[in-house]
């Protein structure tokens, strides 16, 4: 029997609104060769609650060094994210995926093997101010992440040249999450902003895909300060299991994380974020090319000698805890 899955983050509509990100395009309930995820690899892997991420970023080039390279720069335009919501929307009516507002909605794609969307802003870039939280919640908004790769008005990025943690502004937008029932993502965040959005937040926090810096010091990995922040607060750490230079080359790498997280931190702080949909170009990990690939991954841990009951927490019910004390 496979064990359900929940991923903490898939670029799924940026798929589409990049005209495939280097991937096959086509309809999501085809099985294309070279597609890192669609409905028949999501079945196969096990994959029942997908944290669909809408990503503001305009495709562009960007100022690197004394030149410039293909990037994205946060534009704070309406028509972005309103029209990755849009095309959420289409997908879900399209395949029957359901939309997911609570714990409970949650709990019950995972018990009949259905198929449910958490909606996620990557980057808090796109609000302009704390009220439209609770427009975006009622389009479905259930997770956000304070950054990306740029800090903002409301918090530092992990590559900030300083690191001025979160701000007066990022801390209401944090109470104004936890009142509204929205998962606050300490993903992209710097090492200060996650600290301080994780002692702000009144409910658990989570890292929705990053790596562990103490397995492999990479600038978007956490580091176990957070990491313990994260697991008093009762949130989780998703591994980006699929990112090579946050996990390593092979599946190897992504073991250790994961195992990191379990052996230093206890069993109910680990999850998975592979970030599918989001690599744009990046070398696969050999082993977890597509999400498919996910029980080789959670069976991996059991030849590790980890129990049923470790496998399940770090699968889906870490995640589906969070859920429920968030989401209500």
């Amino acid at each position: 029997m496979t064990i359900p899955v929940i991923d903490l983050h898939e670029d799924v509509t940026t798929h589409y609104l990049l005209h495939g990100a280097g991937q096959p395009l086509g309809p999501l309930d085809l099985d294309l060769p070279g597609r890192e995820a669609d409905i028949p690899k999501w079945s196969r892997g096990g994959v029942r609650v997908v944290f669909a991420s809408i990503f503001p970023g305009t495709p562009t080039l960007v100022r690197r060094g004394g030149g410039y390279d293909p990037g994205f720069l946060m534009r704070r335009s309406p028509e972005s994210p309103f029209e990755h919501f849009r095309l959420t929307h289409v997908l879900a009516k399209q395949y029957g995926i359901k939309l997911i507002e609570s714990g409970a909605d949650a709990e019950e794609v995972i018990r009949s093997g259905g198929l449910g969307f958490v909606v996620h802003i990557e980057g808090a870039d796109a609000i302009e101010y704390v009220d439209d939280l609770e427009l975006l919640y009622r389009l479905g908004l259930r997770s956000l992440g304070l950054t990306w790769n740029y800090g903002n008005r409301w918090a530092a990025s992990c590559y900030s040249k300083k690191d001025y943690g979160l701000t007066a502004d990022g801390e209401e937008l944090v109470r104004e999450a936890n009142r509204l029932g929205i998962i606050i993502d300490l993903a992209h965040a710097s090492p200060n902003a996650a600290l301080e959005a994780a002692e702000a937040s009144r409910k658990p926090v989570i890292v929705s895909h990053a790596g562990v810096k103490a397995v492999k010091d990479h600038p978007r990995n956490v580091g176990d300060d957070v990491i313990e922040a994260v697991r008093k607060s009762g949130g989780v750490v998703g591994v980006s299991v699929a990112v090579s230079p946050f996990v390593g080359d092979s599946i190897e790498g992504a073991l250790e994380h994961l195992m990191y997280l379990i052996d230093h931190f206890g069993p109910d702080v680990a999850a998975i974020g592979t970030d599918f949909h989001g690599l744009l170009g990046l070398p696969p990990v050999r082993g977890l090319e597509a999400v498919d690939k996910l029980p080789q991954l959670l069976g991996r841990l059991a030849e590790m000698g980890y129990n049923d009951s470790v496998i399940e927490a770090v699968a889906y019910r870490n995640a589906l805890r969070v859920l429920r004390k968030v989401l209500g």
